[in-house]
């Protein structure tokens, strides 16, 4: 060792090496639960709040080519519905851990489908080009990129062998 204290110590022999951290393996159940969990409080916030931040981005950005309502009407109850079914797909990403995002892809198309079928009347008579429309479908197809995102997640923690 030098008589100098801020030079380096030129042998590494001598130096202290800091612990790895491990990674605490969590069974599947415990990582569902809390997908779910913050998979349904994501998705309420990002349907409801969300759904009107991208709603005003749209109308200040690109107007031209889409267009505002001309009336906004019962516009709660969409903002309700969509906020709603976004956190409906949020609990869903429950079930990544065991299926991958790629098994979650049907389940979101069963829900798009159902939303579709129970509010077909709806979207036969509004005008696609409306941006609360295109928000909607924006915040809708947000599922399957976040369930990618979330499989990224889960893959990081080993598996426990007699817990799955």
């Amino acid at each position: 060792m030098t008589d100098n204290p801020f030079q380096p110590p030129s042998d590494d022999a001598n130096r202290d090496t800091p612990p790895i951290r491990q990674r605490i393996p969590k069974p599947r159940p415990e990582i569902a639960g809390q997908l779910s969990a913050f998979g349904c409080l994501g998705g309420a916030l990002v349907g409801t709040v969300g759904f009107l931040v991208l709603i005003a981005a749209i109308e200040l950005l690109m107007t031209p080519p889409f267009k505002s309502p001309p009336n906004y009407g019962q516009f709660g109850i969409i903002v309700i519905g969509v906020g709603f079914y976004a956190a409906l797909f949020g609990v869903c990403l429950g079930i990544v851990p065991y299926v991958t995002w790629l098994g979650y892809i049907p389940v979101h198309l069963l829900g798009l489908w159902l939303i579709w079928a129970i509010d077909k009347q709806f979207f036969a008579e509004v005008d696609w080009t409306e941006a609360p429309i295109v928000a909607m479908f924006a915040i809708l197809a947000l599922p399957t990129p976040i369930a990618v995102c979330v499989n990224l997640w889960v893959n990081r923690y080993p598996r426990i062998p007699h817990m799955g």
